[in-house]
């Protein structure tokens, strides 16, 4: 009898009838449990009186329909670093020179030509020596040698076609990551100089620098200090007047997810204020990401133009006026807005792409209005493949906005859009079709009992549950139900929890 007892204190369950009554009785009342699921416990019906659940390595949770998490993160604009000096002069660095970085120097750039201009080719620059201190290195040392980037064809522009302190120093021609960049200001310097990508270094510091090995023997270097580039950030807009579409609910910015691109620097031109963004078409300079099994997909971006022109007769889409990367100069009329999707080994699972097809009205004096804009991209993924959305599109500043706005959504390759209509919104209602539900995850919890089941779902935000982390009825405030009987909680998580602990009336 002794031993039966202590069995069904356990919480043991046991088809044989004395036991379940000993069970019943002894566990009456308040019971804690703790372990790995599922948990199998026996209650009278009351919801627990407390809980709480801890992640494990790989992430607890479940994603939504929408694997593309959008970010309001700043990216690196491109640009080798903001210009704090150097560049004055032509230095001998054959037989090596020794420099001194400022407060605030993170970064340096070096511009090689040779005396008379001739042509320098990247691959007869030779080998840069870069060392910490004042010694001038006698030879090349692979082993202890700091330089670690490349060099590249081309050479330096700035934002304002000056060396001023504060403005962005620009790849001009070859910007390391596959993309050039031709300015006209630097056009004639394009083909016969060669420039680093931008060193990382110590601020404060000493250094010297030497090359070796070069195939020119009248080789020069220009040195410039820097500081880290700006940046590019997307923002998630306030429309006003708007409603949620595709629920025609209120608008809620974060919700929503309408992306505005915002720029640190620009570019004067003809035409104003072009932004800085030279972000090169890979991986690392993406602003949303997903990680994705292996299979076919779609891309969803759904585009937001619902704005009265300046002649406050149209309603429509703002023409796209660029960046520096492809409008530098403010003269051209054929760019377009354009997105990618990137793979994490920076080829494409879709190439670059006009977002607004060509030949789009873009705006009309009538209804109906071309204020709304939804197009769908099937891809597939023979791999588990991480992947980068990147776009560019319309910029904000402190001093001028350029709408429209995107959003942009990876779902099953058998999501449907469906069709919605928005009431009372300005200047227009609009009309089209979306699928848009923003990146998020849950957990399912999962309280069974003889064939029934109860399923509550833990908004578990843009995260998953990690190793460490927890969340519990006190930060939830989510009730878990139970059955007046023996009870089953399991989780809908790929990844398991490492543990749960429950309170409840036995």
């Amino acid at each position: 009898m002794l031993h039966e007892i202590l069995f069904a204190n356990k919480g043991a369950l046991s088809d044989d009838v004395r036991r379940n009554m000993i069970a019943r009785k002894l566990n009456f009342g308040e019971s804690e449990l703790t372990g790995a699921l599922p948990l199998r416990f026996r209650s009278d019906g009351a919801a627990l009186l407390d809980w709480s659940i801890t992640g494990a390595a790989g992430g607890v949770g479940k994603l939504g329909k929408n694997y593309l998490k959008q970010k309001t993160t700043s990216i690196p604009n491109g640009a080798a670093g903001t210009f704090i000096s150097g560049g004055d002069a032509w230095l001998d660095v054959l037989n090596g020179i020794t420099f001194t970085t400022t407060a605030g120097t993170t970064r340096i750039g070096m511009l090689f030509h040779i005396i008379g201009n001739g042509s320098v080719l990247p691959t007869g620059v030779g080998d840069i020596m870069l060392v910490e201190g004042s010694e001038i290195p006698t030879a090349y040392d692979a082993e202890t040698n700091l330089f670690t980037e490349s060099v590249m064809q081309g050479c330096y522009q700035t934002t304002n076609d000056t060396f001023v302190a504060g403005t962005q120093l620009l790849y001009a021609g070859d910007d390391g990551k596959g993309g050039t960049h031709n300015y006209s200001s630097t056009a004639e310097f394009i083909q016969t100089r060669c420039k680093t990508y931008s060193q990382r270094v110590k601020p404060n510091t000493t250094y010297s620098v030497r090359v070796f090995n070069s195939s020119y023997n009248n080789l020069e270097v220009a040195l410039y200090l820097l500081s880290e580039p700006g940046a590019i950030a997307s923002q998630f807009v306030a429309l006003s007047g708007q409603k949620s579409i595709p629920d025609n609910g209120t608008f809620a910015a974060n919700d929503e997810q309408w992306v505005g691109l915002a720029y640190s620097d620009y570019r004067t031109v003809t035409i104003g204020q072009c932004p800085v963004d030279t972000r090169p078409m890979t991986y690392d300079y993406c602003e949303s990401f997903a990680d994705l099994k292996a299979g076919t997909y779609k891309l969803m971006i759904d585009i937001w133009g619902n704005i009265r022109m300046s002649d406050n007769i149209t309603i429509g889409f703002q023409d796209y006026t660029g960046c520096v990367d492809d409008n530098w100069n403010g003269d051209q009329s054929d760019i377009n807005e354009f997105f990618a999707l990137i793979k994490e080994d920076d080829t494409f699972a879709i190439q670059k792409t006009n977002i607004l097809e060509n030949g789009i009205s873009k705006r009309s004096k009538e209804a109906p209005y071309p204020n709304y804009y939804h197009r769908e991209f099937t891809f597939t993924l023979d791999n588990d493949t991480k992947v980068g959305l990147f776009h560019k599109a319309y910029y904000t500043s402190t001093v001028y906005a350029y709408p429209p706005y995107f959003r942009f959504m990876i779902v099953d390759s058998d999501v449907a859009a469906e069709a919605f209509t928005t009431t009372n919104v300005s200047p227009t209602n609009m009309s089209g079709y979306s699928a848009w539900e923003k990146y998020s995850v849950s957990l399912p919890v999962n309280i069974s009992s003889r064939g029934q089941t109860q399923t509550v779902d833990i908004d578990l935000g843009d995260s998953f549950l990690g190793a460490g982390d927890t969340i519990s009825l006190a930060d939830t405030h989510v009730s878990i139900p139970t059955y007046s009987d023996v009870n089953v909680i399991t989780v809908d998580s790929e990844v398991q929890p490492s543990e749960m602990y429950i309170k409840y009336v036995g």
